[in-house]
């Protein structure tokens, strides 16, 4: 559900309660840093089963004194939270129970949703891209999941030896055997001194970023007369 989705910004921004399940260290080690966690109540489950997520379910649901006293530190902070966010990293869930859990947590979600807001983030390379396509498109997450597999960009130039990635922004342009894709990150005689040659090298023409001026612009121009 894409009304059930966050990022880190939304994280960052407005959770008072961050759930981490499963191993989130191995692929982001700053997570912490990332979303202000020393000023948030942060609680950690290694791989969740699906029994013990019915059971806080029934304790949120019910009689939060029919509770197993293990969780209660968990169960209470989820109690309490009004706006809580549920971050899923590496093996978050039990293998053999991973479909009825995330079913159980998305009924979760929905519940607690009644009363305050709880989101979601699987942590991977595509959760944002997912999220914020999932908004705009109104498309389900399983579908963009099909379709975003891995992002693979390069910011500035390629280091010598470096492996190919799919799209290189910014830096020097190496061929395709760095990057199948460049985008410059400035246009030279826009954003940035350059030069141009000619195909047959025998002309170069310098090129300079667009300066400010004191003259008036065309529009100015056009208005002055209009006027």
């Amino acid at each position: 559900e894409g009304t059930l989705t966050a990022t880190l910004g939304d994280i960052r921004s407005h959770a008072d309660v961050v759930w981490i399940i499963g191993d989130v260290e191995s692929e982001a080690p700053r997570l912490r840093e990332r979303i202000s966690g020393d000023t948030k109540n942060c609680i950690h489950s290694e791989s969740l089963a699906a029994e013990t997520l019915a059971e806080l379910f029934r304790s949120l649901r019910l009689d939060p004194k029919h509770q197993d006293p293990k969780r209660k530190d968990t169960n209470e902070a989820i109690r309490s939270a009004n706006y809580l966010a549920i971050i899923l990293g590496r093996d978050a869930f039990v293998r053999s129970e991973a479909t009825a859990t995330s079913e159980l947590l998305s009924k979760l979600l929905w519940h607690l949703n009644k009363t305050r807001r709880a989101v979601v983030l699987q942590l991977d390379a595509a959760a944002t891209n997912r999220a914020v396509t999932a908004w705009r498109s109104n498309l389900s997450i399983d579908s963009i999941s099909s379709r975003v597999q891995e992002i693979d960009v390069r910011l500035g130039s390629p280091a010598s030896g470096a492996r190919s990635a799919k799209i290189q922004i910014g830096g020097i342009d190496r061929g395709p055997q760095y990057a199948e894709v460049y985008l410059p990150a400035a246009t030279f005689g826009i954003d940035r001194d350059g030069i141009i040659v000619r195909g047959d090298a025998t002309v170069t023409m310098a090129l300079t970023a667009i300066q400010s001026c004191s003259l008036p612009t065309p529009l100015e121009r056009l208005e002055q007369w209009l006027a």
